[in-house]
């Protein structure tokens, strides 16, 4: 718990901490390694979240010289904002699947998140791994009595594949619901304890922090990976970025959008094993971890006017407990539900669009991209795959998105927003936080969208692709990896 001394009336005032929860229950040891400039490898891994370190996991004993960069400390990024469920109940994902393409490619995507967990399973036993894996009953749930047919449809699904399930109309903890399903023996996890795990039982690949991947030239067969401390030259990339920096190849702007969801971690007097999730429009998604509660809500896709101070308002009034932490995410969703893994174009590699799902998805990826970088058969590369077939629901949700961003981009250049607290002038914003002022460019280096200033978590954000930058504009969060920084 974070407290702050102040003498009113004798009483200790707590104050709550603005940054994910796991970020405070463990510390992921850095890694000092010098950064030399034009160094040489086979294969360079950009990112060291769950999919990068999985990745370099997989190739560590592959006899391929490989290196992996991140533009934070290892730890810091999506991974350790997640929920930390281990499960195959991911809302109504396969009824969704099933609709935009077919049952059959639903059942595909069922059968890798088992294998995903099989892998996982199977790593935290043999390498005895501390990171509060525990089992975890999953629930699926609606609020409103309108959207039963959705579970139903989930049901169906369910029925069809053959998955143990029963229905219940409570949870463990009387959470209200009106009618709700149960897949026993699913599994949560502390996401950064198991980061820190990954990356203890890589031994030959060299990886460095705060290193930031800027752009990729191609010469004569060889990719030049340009960063702020030097050049990396390699014969094979992949980009584990959570959203890629670049636009082309892949376009990944276009066949994804982004959702802000506003998580929370308040201390209970009873603590429950299970975790649950809703389906409704309003998506509530929660699970315990020791005394506290882990809550995720209020997810919507960002727009020009969001208020950040209503949205976690809104957030933390799910909580009964003391709310003692307060942050965001962002996801990366996909037109038909599914990530995107694999070559984006010769020798890179992608990983991104998880669909909320990235302990699962970004763990499978790791080994999907190994086994293709080292021509190794995998059942699910053709799943995945950035050329896969599409759907006319697809190609419908595919244009929703498109025409979602595309307003928000343009009402953004049309209309002013007028915060309390922000002075806007001519491609320039000014915070003003007691008499410390804070000037920023307010555009996203990304695609030029304009940015707005989250007071509760004191960041400038991208409503367009969820690039995310601190205070005094240094990108801490793509696509974007040029700051917004006005040098004084």
């Amino acid at each position: 718990m974070f407290k702050k001394n102040i003498d009113i009336h004798n009483k200790m005032v707590i104050v709550m901490k603005n940054s994910s929860f796991w970020k405070n229950t463990d510390e992921i040891k850095r890694t000092n390694r010098k950064f030399e400039n034009n160094m040489k490898c086979d294969i360079l891994i950009i990112g060291g979240g769950i999919t990068g370190l999985t990745t370099a996991f997989y190739l560590d004993n592959s006899n391929k010289s490989v290196i992996l960069i991140d533009s934070k400390k290892i730890g810091n990024g999506i991974t350790s904002s997640s929920t930390g469920k281990l499960t195959i109940m991911q809302g109504n994902i396969y009824s969704k699947i099933s609709n935009v393409l077919n049952y059959k490619t639903a059942y595909q995507y069922y059968k890798s998140q088992k294998c995903a967990l099989k892998l996982i399973d199977d790593f935290i036993i043999k390498y005895n791994c501390d990171c509060d894996y525990e089992k975890s009953d999953s629930y699926l749930f609606v609020d409103n009595i309108s959207n039963i047919v959705e579970l139903e449809k989930e049901e169906e699904f369910y029925k069809k594949a053959k998955i143990k399930y029963k229905k219940v109309d409570k949870l463990p903890n009387e959470y209200p619901i009106n009618a709700g399903l149960e897949i026993a023996n699913m599994h949560v996890i502390n996401p950064l304890r198991f980061i820190n795990e990954i990356k203890r039982n890589i031994k030959n690949v060299k990886i460095y922090e705060n290193i930031c991947a800027l752009e990729i030239n191609k010469s004569f067969g060889i990719y030049k990976v340009r960063t702020l401390k030097g050049n990396i030259f390699t014969k094979k990339i992949v980009v584990a970025t959570h959203y890629p920096f670049f636009i082309k190849p892949g376009f990944i702007p276009f066949k994804t959008h982004i959702e802000k969801s506003y998580m929370l971690a308040s201390k209970v007097e009873n603590s429950y094993s299970f975790n649950a999730i809703n389906i409704d429009n309003n998506t509530t998604s929660m699970r315990y971890y020791k005394d506290y509660l882990i809550m995720a809500n209020n997810s919507h896709i960002p727009s020009n006017n969001d208020n950040y101070v209503k949205k976690f308002n809104k957030s933390n009034s799910k909580s009964k407990g003391k709310i003692e932490y307060n942050w965001s995410n962002h996801d990366v969703m996909t037109n038909d539900y599914m990530p995107y893994i694999g070559e984006v174009e010769s020798n890179i590699y992608i990983s991104t669009g998880y669909n909320k799902w990235g302990l699962t998805n970004g763990f499978l990826a790791g080994k999907i991209i190994s086994d293709l970088i080292l021509s190794k058969k995998n059942q699910y590369a053709n799943l995945f795959s950035l050329n896969r077939k599409g759907s006319v629901i697809k190609s419908i949700n595919a244009l929703n998105s498109n025409l979602n961003t595309s307003n928000v981009y343009v009402k953004m250049k049309l209309f002013k927003r007028h915060d309390l607290k922000i002075k806007n002038e001519k491609n320039i914003s000014t915070y003003k936080d007691g008499k410390k002022e804070y000037k920023v460019y307010n555009k996203c280096p990304h695609m030029g969208c304009k940015l707005i200033f989250n007071e509760i978590e004191k960041t400038w954000d991208c409503p367009c692709h969820g690039s995310r930058f601190d205070i005094r504009g240094k990108s801490i969060c793509g696509p974007s990896t040029y700051s917004i920084s006005i040098e004084k």
